[in-house]
């Protein structure tokens, strides 16, 4: 910061940006010139018993140039590694002499291309030389030069690739202006809603065309506009914000920084507290059970705090695990909210046999429809899948693809960590409103699990980025219940009407759900106004033909089982909202264990009501769990603070991270957030010497415009008010992996509340821990422990 302005361009790095690859080109330049020096040395043996003094000479000559050429690149590449450390992020007045040995560094490059091209030359007309006797005799001499030449044709491209990437055409300034502020001064929201919307088709096209289709990103057919929208929201800054990616990389180091200094001295605050209690009285000893930071039940080991010492935010309504059987269901759940990424996860979890399983399952494909034991062993690859937790396929599967490999994903993950279950229907059919999803009979524990599947493809982003608030009238119209007041997430909500309306319409779906209505369990009865809405509803006609129609044996063999349905990620929230439908629409009892969930789901008071049958699984520092247009928001200004209020070099702040993340896996045996004293005191005394303290920031130009950013987002946000504020659902458990030495695991389960899931907790997992397998193996981990 700010970028770099050079050769009358705006590139897309800092000055204090080519710290680290100088270093890199030194240490590669240095290797190349200690081959040209032993290139040099036996050339100059050989070539020096030619007769004639002139012969050789010439290969010498380029010999010895391209050695002088390279130890001036190192030369200059050094007072470049120099200057780079000079300053601040913010203060880069001390870099002004950059320039200089950047454009020797770029005269270096068309000399080493003009010898790069001389050398080649020399080389295919290698007969024709000087002494070419000495020269065709030596293959090592001739070994050095494809090599020196190489090098210095590789020198020279990737400096013209490195101009070409980073180099901006124009000034973002005169950019800026001339697209999205209007002759009033105004900003053209037509104007910048389009340039987004343009940057969103080239960004998912580019991503679909390089991937090979292997990102999805063919049937996207709607919702540019509204990811145009959300993206303006956040990232538009009516002007010129001089901050590159790097800046933005090290304001999250900062901002890290920032949270554990807040949590250590909130910690020592309340540990003070507690301290002073206990001296003032003893009557706090006798409460301890009830009060205190462990607590042990009967029926589990799990230790469980009613203090949260590692959150900036207290836990309301800390409670022990009541009932072992569910962390049973949910860690059984999370089997078939795994299963329903098909093969990409089956070979992830299981990368050395999961293809293996995944090819056994597709050559079983011809016996699918009348799949037996027998019939199956019969086959070629009956010894791959016959096993004692071999589950069934009967059912519909809907939008595979050729080759069988969703299905047959689905197969290899039930079979290996289940019993005695039976895929009943898959639809694969992927689209902005339209989700994979598979439905299972869970014969060992008598229930019907339908599972959506989370964020795999660019349509499944542009559906979560979708996240504008939609009021439930429309679904209550076409269900059966009031929605007026309620809100939820527009693209989960279109996700789960497109599911509710398959379990209506499609028969093999009907057959299944229409035996698990209300009218012989006991456990399921549905009250009087749900059995006359279901009687009187027009919009539930598709529901009413397999209620008349006589019940097969299959629909006989599950008219007592528990209706769940479960997901992660985006499955979550789709799951989360197709619970609400079903349970407002005749089946009063299905229950929802979702995984990941996205903190934007329903609005507050929904997200509280749906508690008792909703339970949100949150693993560790989950950054889609804490997601949402005011985290999204709050981290933005945060990392802009701390960029702001920053005195040290970029190079510091990344070589502290880096101090603190290998003193805590010494001290832990694992990459942890840091609830060791001595961290704690290192995260403070980092924030001391990196940052100024509040109130000390000194005056400067990025200050101000930090301050025009903040004051331009609140004028924006007043013009585009939200319908409400979004959170996530239902009864939180929140699984956080505690310091460990070793291998092994050890986990707190803490009963969270959706408030302390509205800040975003800046870590190095905050990302890898919303993958589907952190959760599945989370929650076995705790269930054997239990």
């Amino acid at each position: 910061m700010p970028h770099l302005l050079f050769l009358k361009r705006y590139w897309r790095f800092s000055s204090d940006d080519l710290s680290v690859p100088a270093m890199c080109s030194i240490l590669y330049r240095l290797l190349w010139t200690s081959l040209l020096l032993a290139a040099l040395t036996i050339s100059f043996t050989a070539l020096n018993q030619c007769e004639n003094e002139y012969d050789g000479g010439l290969l010498l000559s380029y010999l010895f140039i391209s050695i002088i050429v390279f130890i001036a690149a190192i030369i200059s590449e050094l007072f470049i590694f120099v200057i780079s450390f000079r300053g601040s992020v913010i203060n880069s007045e001390e870099r002004t002499g950059m320039n200089k040995f950047l454009t020797a560094k770029i005269g270096i490059g068309i000399v080493q291309l003009i010898l790069a091209i001389f050398g080649s030359i020399s080389l295919g007309l290698g007969s024709k030389l000087p002494c070419n006797e000495s020269f065709e005799g030596s293959s090592l001499i001739q070994a050095f030069l494809y090599v020196v030449v190489i090098s210095q044709f590789v020198d020279a491209g990737l400096l013209v690739c490195c101009c070409y990437l980073f180099s901006t055409h124009t000034s973002e300034v005169d950019i800026e202006n001339s697209v999205y502020v209007n002759h009033s001064g105004t900003v053209d929201e037509s104007e910048l809603l389009q340039i987004w919307e343009q940057r969103c088709r080239k960004l998912t096209k580019s991503l679909h065309f390089f991937s090979c289709n292997l990102l999805g990103g063919g049937n996207i057919n709607e919702g540019y506009e509204g990811m145009a929208n959300v993206l303006a929201a956040f990232f538009h800054h009516d002007g010129f914000l001089d901050v590159v990616p790097s800046d933005v990389v090290a304001g999250l180091v900062l901002v890290r920084f920032a949270q554990q200094k807040r949590r250590i001295m909130e910690s020592f605050a309340r540990e003070s507290d507690i301290e002073v209690n206990i001296s003032a009285s003893t009557s706090l000893k006798s409460s301890s059970s009830r009060e205190g930071l462990d607590v042990r039940g009967k029926s589990t080991t799990l230790r469980l705090r009613t203090r949260y010492l590692s959150s900036p935010v207290q836990y309301r309504n800390q409670s022990t695990l009541q009932d072992f059987s569910e962390m049973e269901v949910l860690a059984r759940c999370s089997v078939f909210a795994t299963s329903a990424y098909s093969h990409i996860l089956s070979v992830y979890m299981q990368p050395c046999t999961g293809p293996c399983r995944v090819c056994c399952a597709c050559l079983c494909r011809p016996v699918v429809a009348g799949f037996t034991r027998d019939a199956c062993a019969s086959t070629c690859c009956g010894n791959c899948v016959q096993s004692q937790i071999e589950p069934c396929i009967r059912g519909e599967v809907v939008g595979d693809n050729c080759l069988g490999l969703n299905r047959a994903g689905v197969y290899t993950l039930l079979q290996r960590y289940t019993l005695h279950t039976e895929l009943v229907y898959a639809s694969f059919a992927n689209d902005t409103h339209r989700k994979p999803f598979v439905v299972v009979l869970d014969h060992e524990k008598e229930t019907v699990v339908l599972a959506v599947r989370g964020t795999l493809s660019l349509e499944d982003c542009v559906t979560d980025v979708l996240c504008d608030p939609t009021e439930l009238t429309a679904a209550g119209e076409a269900w059966g219940f009031d929605g007026s007041g309620r809100f939820a997430h527009g693209g989960f909500l279109k996700v789960a009407m497109f599911i509710r309306q398959e379990i209506a319409s499609n028969p093999s779906l009907q057959r299944i759900f229409s035996s698990m209505l209300p009218h012989k369990n006991q456990q399921y009865q549905t009250s009087t106004a749900v059995d006359g809405l279901l009687s009187s509803s027009a919009d539930l006609e598709g529901m009413h033909a397999p209620l008349n129609q006589p019940k097969s044996s299959s629909s006989r063999s599950h008219t007592n089982y528990a209706l769940i349905v479960t997901g992660h990620s985006l499955g979550a929230g789709v799951a989360v909202l197709l619970t609400w439908l079903l349970r407002h629409s005749g089946f009063p009892a299905v229950t929802c264990y979702s995984y990941g969930t996205p903190a934007s789901v329903l609005d507050r008071n929904s997200a509280e009501e749906c508690s008792s049958y909703v339970t949100s699984m949150v693993y560790n520092n989950d950054l889609i769990c804490r997601t949402s247009f005011s985290s999204i928001n709050k981290l933005r200004n945060d990392v802009l603070d701390c960029l702001a209020a920053v005195k040290a070099s970029k190079f510091l702040i990344f070589k502290t991270a880096l101090r603190l993340a290998a003193a805590q896996k010494r001290l832990c045996g694992t990459c942890v957030s840091g609830d060791n004293h001595r961290d704690r005191y290192t995260a403070v005394h980092a924030c001391r010497d990196l940052m100024f303290e509040e109130g000390e920031v000194p005056d400067s130009k990025f200050k101000t415009t930090v301050l025009n950013l903040k004051r331009s987002v609140q004028e924006r946000a007043a013009r585009n008010v939200a319908v409400c504020e979004l959170y996530i659902p239902g009864r939180i458990l929140h699984f956080i992996n505690k310091p460990s030495k070793g291998s092994v695991h050890r986990y707190e389960v803490r009963n969270a509340h959706m408030d302390d899931m509205k800040e975003i907790k800046v870590s190095v997992s905050m990302g890898s821990d919303h993958l589907p397998d952190k959760y599945f193996l989370a929650s076995h981990d705790v269930l054997q422990s239990e």
